[in-house]
């Protein structure tokens, strides 16, 4: 593996393109707010690195990545799937599916689910990629498919959402919400756990379904629209719930973060931070990334500040992810940073590419995973995690 220290460049493909620094400047050319100089260096290494080159379109870049056992799932808006082993970075499978997926995949035991433009939802074979069955939505899909217990939940960007069986495809039940005339372009994943399917909607609301029928149990406001305009009155919650014994963690665009009971939707504590971008959990503390770029760490029994980062501000920075004592984002100028979990500083930055870091990191055996829309797919460790 390749140690990164800072002030160190690596150059990569694209000619030059593929950028990794470990420093403390941006390009002159970035829009975006300069980075402090840093006082510490963490011993990252280089796992592995994937390139996609001939898949970017600015207009339809990379998705998210999928982690799942020993599998890291790539794929793109052109319909290319490819996963890869989480060890090395060997390719198990690639397929071209010549559809244009518009969400990342969800997964259970056997197969991948994947979403289209077209609202088309595919099941494809977890070990070949083999399509197993299709089925079709109202609209297009523009979260990930999830699946639990023999039912996959999708989402559609209207406002409706669909349990099918996830053996055949066959339609179980669908519910419909309302969906206000402007919105964010996305949409929260589904959440399941237990019995239960908690949704972040369009108009601010919370809700949480049964798995097996679709019959809504209790519904809760994230956020209250406001102001005269529709602009001034989006309040989509567009960052996908988190559960976590028995509470569920949401946020909302020009809302707040709040803590609600499973079983029967009871708020618990609710702060004003607005986030669309997501949320994570390390043991009693809720991390969440705040639309304007400051990273905030709550109590998770009752939404006490426990510290604010704002270096991060207005860089467009990811949702947070968990690896080990760090929390880990990237950022729209395509740096990577780590913060003590603990007390908020920023210890360690690189640079996977100059496009920018688009999705939440994910971390799984020992790597800190990301991709870039311009797609590169990096896997990168700490040698004292």
């Amino acid at each position: 593996m390749q140690a990164i220290g800072l002030n160190k460049l690596i150059v990569g493909a694209f000619v030059g393109a593929v950028v990794v620094v470990a420093g403390c400047s941006t390009l002159p050319s970035e829009p975006f707010p300069p980075l402090p100089p840093l006082e510490t260096d963490l011993p990252v290494s280089r796992a592995w690195l994937r390139l996609h080159p001939n898949h970017f379109d600015d207009r339809r870049g990379a998705l998210p990545l999928h982690v799942a056992d020993k599998q890291v799932i790539w794929t793109d808006s052109f319909g290319v799937i490819v996963c890869y082993d989480v060890d090395n970075g060997k390719i198990l499978w690639r397929i071209d599916t010549g559809m244009p997926i518009s969400a990342g995949v969800g997964v259970d035991a056997e197969r991948l689910f994947i979403g289209t433009f077209k609202g088309d939802v595919l099941a494809l074979d977890r070990v070949t990629g083999a399509t197993v069955w299709q089925a079709k939505v109202s609209s297009e899909v523009l979260a990930p498919p999830q699946a639990s217990q023999d039912v996959v939940v999708v989402q559609s960007n209207d406002g409706k959402v669909f349990g099918f069986d996830a053996a055949s495809g066959r339609e179980l039940w669908r519910y419909d919400s309302s969906v206000p005339l402007l919105t964010l372009r996305g949409s929260a994943a589904p959440r399941i756990a237990e019995d239960k399917v908690v949704l972040g909607l369009a108009n601010g609301k919370l809700v949480g379904l049964n798995l097996f029928d679709g019959k809504e149990r209790w519904r809760v406001e994230v956020a209250v629209p406001k102001g005269r305009s529709e602009l001034d009155r989006m309040v989509d919650v567009d960052a996908t719930p988190l559960v976590v014994d028995d509470v569920v963690y949401a946020a909302a665009f020009q809302g707040r973060v709040l803590a609600v009971s499973l079983q029967t939707g009871r708020t618990l504590w609710s702060r004003d931070i607005a986030s669309t971008r997501g949320l994570a959990v390390r043991d009693g503390t809720l991390y969440v990334t705040a639309d304007d770029g400051a990273l905030w760490a709550l109590n998770r029994s009752n939404g006490q500040v426990i510290w604010r980062q704002v270096a991060l501000t207005g860089r467009e920075v990811t949702a947070p992810a968990i690896s080990g004592d760090y929390v880990v984002v990237g950022d729209g100028a395509g740096f990577v940073h780590w913060i003590d979990a603990v007390d908020g500083h920023v210890l360690h930055r690189l640079r996977i590419d100059q496009a920018p870091v688009v999705y939440q990191p994910q971390v799984a055996a020992g790597k800190v995973l990301l991709v870039s829309g311009a797609g590169v797919v990096d896997a990168l460790t700490l040698d004292d995690i």
